[in-house]
């Protein structure tokens, strides 16, 4: 079964409107006016992942296992994969 999420966030520029649907409040306290702050964070800031922790429940014969690879995508196109790191439980 595969889990996926997604970011409350469609670009860093409602950083300081809240969450989308009004479920939190804008602006943190102490943040510039509304777009300031994203505007001088977004040199900084994505609202995109590029690091995930991909897992496969397997079983044979009984034994059950889970693995997990570490996935890191390319910044620039977003399309190069890499597994950074491979373990199991």
């Amino acid at each position: 079964m595969a889990r996926t999420t997604t970011c409350p966030f469609q670009n860093p520029g409602q950083l300081n409107s809240g969450m989308p649907g009004g479920a939190v409040p804008g602006n943190v306290p102490g943040a510039p006016p509304a777009g300031v702050a994203a505007q001088g964070l977004a040199q900084y800031i994505d609202v995109k992942s590029y690091v995930f922790d991909v897992q496969v429940h397997a079983e044979i014969n009984g034994y059950k296992r889970i693995f997990h690879g570490i996935i890191g995508r390319d910044t620039g196109t977003g399309q190069n994969l890499k597994c950074v790191k491979f373990y199991w439980e």
